[in-house]
């Protein structure tokens, strides 16, 4: 579900995706708790996992897949900026670039660019892959890297009576 457009987050959002994991972790809650799956023992009697809320939107994700508990944390504030820019529209987004890295710092707003642009035109890839200047098979190659927003692009085609995309070739 996306928030649409509410003032308070709409100003804000790209500012906090811009923020360094240091200034961001700021804005957060952090918990840590004991979490059991794989890890072994050693996960078990740790407090390795990071549960971390935006005190702002209320936003809450949780990090669990390390042993340690400081990539997990890092591992939570990545989840939380994009769930924050998957959730929240907001301004228009100045990206650096049409095409951009997972691991760029960048990432985040980028997302919220793509997000923005597909809930304008339906969930439609022709127009954003034209304002990317990328052609259609690249623009999915793109999204199909990161399964969330894979999802979301589906996920809201379907809903709106399109066929979803299969894996890109």
């Amino acid at each position: 579900m996306r928030i649409n457009r509410q003032e308070n987050y709409f100003k804000e959002r790209n500012r906090w995706l811009a923020l360094s994991e240091n200034d961001f972790l700021k804005q957060c809650r952090i918990e840590n708790y004991q979490d059991s799956g794989k890890g072994g023992q050693k996960r078990n009697r740790k407090y390795s996992a990071v549960r971390l809320t935006h005190i702002p939107t209320e936003i809450t994700v949780t990090s669990s897949d390390y042993r340690e508990q400081n990539i997990n944390k890092l591992k939570a504030i990545e989840k939380l900026k994009i769930k924050i820019a998957m959730m929240l529209s907001g301004p228009n987004v100045d990206i650096p670039r049409n095409v951009i890295s997972i691991k760029s710092q960048d990432y985040p707003l980028w997302v919220a660019f793509i997000l923005d642009e597909l809930y304008k035109n339906d969930f439609e890839i022709v127009p954003v892959a034209k304002k990317l200047e990328l052609s259609n098979s690249k623009l999915l190659k793109i999204i199909y890297r990161d399964k969330i927003i894979w999802d979301e692009l589906n996920v809201n085609r379907k809903k709106l009576g399109k066929h979803p995309f299969g894996s890109p070739g």
